[in-house]
């Protein structure tokens, strides 16, 4: 073999370990929950390598150091543990754990509570297997994966190790931190609810997220949402009707791009808002319950009750179970028994999702049909409860005293009023007769009480 040639294989192999160094370490297994949270590391080089300045991130940009843990040795693991018994750093629904070196550049990066990877049940982790992250695996802290490439042997032997057929300590696709596979992650609630806004974001990884190029969202009602500007803040879609609506999130790298370079779909069932103010409490114990009418968990976080007069707000996450009620005491929302007939409940955008004061019936009274008749010796506070007629704030003005009951109580004939009128009338007009006639004058008797005088 010459010399040129032996001096290349050299440089070659020299460069190839430099490159392991820098693919370094990765994230291999974590349990996000329990009483100790933990992230398992794996060197995937045949070099040690200091953790010195190193760190891990979560969503919420909580730093964690590596420091304390030292030095990663070759194919080597490590793991680091946190006491969450007073408080969690993980969410136990959806997070992400970044690895971070000394110059704080992302090495890797695992999204879970997705489509892609789903939170690991009680008592199970999220592995890395053959490349690919799989969720619900029997934990093996501090060992290699069950089902996992990493070869961790290390050889004794370095004329094995640097054999001419094979250079490859480890499986090639364990030396990537990253993946470069793009992927598009939709985070939405799975049951929406009809005329109720639904909270929508979206991301695209390709190892760590990007944040270039295009969003369209369809949302399966005829709606859709294109974002130009990569932006993952929250945002909100109302469906008007209930059914099962597919929801697809396309990414495109550029402005001009016409195929997506990553799709993803969801399902989103809407079902009715099935919370209705059920009852409320008396004047000695007044209080409002709510109950959840439909099969599902009803968040009502934000949600309003509401009087002529006040108004509760219901705190965040609060989830009803299906079928069951909630008790909420006045002593929590200010209300009282006067504020009952004008209750509703409102949707964190103020729509009315139930009206009680439809199911508040007035009390229905009648009175006695002697209230009101002369010298009936009968009080109008004596008022007889029955089922025939109003309360007093509900009937027109006029109606007490009359006793009006559908049978004729005037003690006097129906004719006595038109022979009054009559007889008042002629009584009338003969009085002016006889007024008229005694002062009227003869006309021989004009002047007799006069004399003209001459001068």
């Amino acid at each position: 073999m010459s010399k040129k040639l032996i001096l290349v294989l050299v440089l070659g192999l020299f460069f190839f370990k430099f490159n392991l160094v820098q693919a370094g370490v990765i994230i291999n297994e974590f349990v996000p929950y329990g009483a100790t949270e933990w992230v398992e590391l794996l060197n995937t080089t045949n070099s040690d390598i200091p953790l010195d300045g190193w760190s891990l991130v979560d969503a919420a940009n909580h730093i964690k150091s590596l420091t304390p843990l030292g030095s990663i040795s070759a194919h080597g693991i490590v793991v680091y543990e946190y006491n969450a018994a007073s408080s969690g750093w993980l969410n136990n629904d959806a997070d992400s754990i970044e690895l971070r070196d000394a110059a704080l550049e992302p090495k890797d990066k695992v999204s879970y509570g997705t489509t892609d990877l789903a939170v690991p049940s009680t008592g199970k982790s999220a592995a890395l297997i053959s490349g690919d992250w799989q969720t619900n695996q029997e934990p093996t802290k501090d060992t290699a994966n069950l089902s996992s490439s990493n070869n961790g042997d290390s050889n004794d032997s370095t004329e094995d190790e640097f054999s001419s057929d094979t250079i490859t300590p480890a499986s090639v696709a364990d030396t990537k931190p990253v993946s470069s596979k793009i992927k598009t992650e939709i985070s939405v609630r799975n049951i929406a609810y009809v005329g109720i806004p639904l909270a929508f974001q979206g991301k695209v990884m390709q190892g760590k997220q990007l944040f270039r190029g295009r969003y369209f969202w369809n949302f399966g009602d005829g709606d859709f949402r294109e974002v130009k500007i990569i932006n993952t803040d929250k945002f909100t879609h109302t469906y008007f009707y209930p059914g099962d609506y597919d929801v697809v999130l396309d990414y495109y790298p550029n402005f001009f791009a016409d195929t997506p370079a990553a799709s993803q779909k969801i399902t989103v069932k809407v079902v009715p808002a099935g919370v209705s103010i059920s009852r409320t409490g008396d004047e000695k114990d007044f209080f409002v319950e709510l109950t959840n009418n439909s099969n599902y968990n009803a968040d009502i976080s934000n949600w309003k009750i509401t009087s002529s007069a006040k108004s509760f707000t219901i705190p965040r996450n609060t989830i009803m179970t299906p079928k069951k009620q909630m008790i909420i005491s006045s002593r929590i929302t200010g209300f009282s028994v006067a504020d009952r007939g004008t209750l509703k409940l409102l949707s964190p955008v103020g729509e009315a999702m139930s009206d009680y004061s439809f199911s508040v019936k007035p009390v229905k009274v009648t009175y006695n049909s002697d209230v009101g008749r002369p010298n009936s010796g009968r009080p109008t506070s004596e008022l007889t409860p029955s089922s025939g007629q109003p309360p007093e704030e509900y009937l027109p003005a006029g109606a007490f005293g009359s006793g009006v009951s559908g049978e004729d109580t005037s003690p006097y004939s129906p004719l006595f009023i038109p022979i009054a009128s009559v007889v008042l009338i002629s009584a009338g007009a003969g009085s002016v007769y006889f007024i008229r006639r005694k002062k009227a004058v003869p006309s021989s008797e004009i002047g007799a009480d006069f004399e003209i005088l001459d001068e």
